[in-house]
């Protein structure tokens, strides 16, 4: 594997003589724009389409220090009015999210944190304002879902894990004298009144995603056997039943497979299918990239090159920790850095993901990001501050038109 793999896509912005980097324009006019701008992280509408639940970034405790956490709340879906909190501990600030209806829209199941920063279920009766955990689980748990006759909860449930297996959440490697210990995340299903969760399926099958069907006699899995960090790129298909927890394998398709979904009438499952492993889609985007290149060199003089994903080496940051550094591999590619050097008219990169300030020259190019990051990052200054330090232009001045 080379250095950075994943999705890179390439983009060119192309002009005539007179490239360079102007300084900022007065931006107070945009900025008060964006400071109006809220991010909302899920949406979840009632049955009737009267009540919507959202998701929003509130500052919590983590580890016992400040940290960005999610906060659920509810409002009138029709003007967003009568808004209240949506918790299972109003003393304090838990970490909560994965908000779902009951099939008759008079509760509500969420995930929560307890004083541990234990993810548990919390079930919320709307009428009553009454709010309740059912779990007492040891290990991550997300994505609590109602069978559609409202009695039941399922949930991804990875019992005993120090955080949830995935090919991006990789869990630690035992070290001194070697033995492997592998959690799976497995399907759980609860009832709604709470008690001790049955987990479905054989033990070393590790479920991904999942959906009840209409009936509410089965699942629609994508899941894989084996290690859930490692083996992601291998799902398969499967229908798990509710009651035993049998597997049925339907489709091991040649790519990658994710968001399964029964249809109405229980007779059939969509999937997404497609080519989603990091090597596979970077190869693609890089070819095209150099397409795209090829294309227009012969009709400007200059191409700034502009890619999400960072694309030479040299603006990595190394921790020379193994988990922090196993995500910086996910930062970009060094294929996109090989692309822009076969062009001789790419003298500017401009680049995104990290959250880091960065100018690094690479031969003829300049390669630079200037990112406005998280709000903890700031250190005490403005968004105003921050937004005029980071911005920058480019001054795309013309000096002729031959297009």
């Amino acid at each position: 594997m080379r250095f950075l793999q994943r999705l890179s896509i390439g983009l060119v912005f192309f002009a005539l003589p007179g490239l360079g980097l102007a300084a900022s324009p007065d931006i107070s006019s945009i900025l008060e724009k964006l400071a109006s701008v809220h991010s909302i992280g899920e949406v979840a509408i009632s049955p009737d389409g009267k009540q919507v639940i959202y998701g929003t970034s509130i500052t919590g405790r983590r580890g016992g220090a400040d940290a960005d956490v999610s906060a659920l709340w509810l409002a009138d879906a029709k003007d967003g009015s009568s808004v209240t909190r949506l918790t299972a501990c109003p003393g304090s600030v838990c970490d909560e999210h994965g908000a779902a209806w009951s099939p008759n829209g008079k509760s509500i199941a969420f995930v929560t944190t307890d004083e541990h920063e234990q993810p548990q279920i919390a079930v919320a009766r709307t009428a009553a304002h009454e709010v309740r955990v059912i779990t007492a689980a040891r290990g991550p748990l997300d994505t609590p879902r109602w069978s559609p006759d409202g009695a039941r909860i399922a949930f991804l449930y990875s019992q005993g894990a120090p955080r949830a297996p995935g090919p991006l959440n990789p869990l630690g490697r035992d070290a001194g004298v070697l033995s492997e210990t592998v959690f799976e995340q497995r399907l759980a299903v609860i009832s709604v009144s709470g008690g001790a969760p049955r987990l479905l399926g054989p033990p070393d099958l590790n479920v991904y995603e999942f959906d009840w069907s209409p009936d509410g006699k089965r699942f629609a899995v994508t899941a894989a056997h084996g290690s859930g960090d490692d083996n992601w790129w291998l799902a398969e298909l499967d229908i798990i039943d509710a009651d035993d927890g049998k597997v049925t394998t339907l489709a091991k398709p040649p790519v990658q497979m994710a968001s399964p979904r029964w249809s109405g009438d229980g007779k059939r499952i969509a999937y997404i299918g497609g080519i989603m492993s990091d090597e596979a889609i970077t190869a693609h985007m890089v070819q095209a990239l150099a397409q795209q290149l090829q294309d227009v060199e012969p009709h400007v003089q200059h191409i700034v090159g502009v890619t999400h994903m960072l694309p030479f080496r040299s603006m990595m940051h190394y921790r020379h920790e193994a988990r922090a550094d196993y995500f910086g591999a996910f930062m970009g590619s060094i294929l996109l850095g090989e692309v822009w050097q076969s062009c001789p008219k790419v003298t500017l990169v401009l680049a995104g993901h990290t959250h880091r300030q960065l100018t690094v020259q690479v031969g003829r190019m300049t390669a630079l990001t200037s990112p406005v990051g998280y709000a903890r990052q700031w250190d005490g200054s403005t968004p105003y501050a921050v937004a005029r330090d980071r911005l920058r232009v480019i001054d795309l001045t013309v000096e002729e038109r031959s297009l």
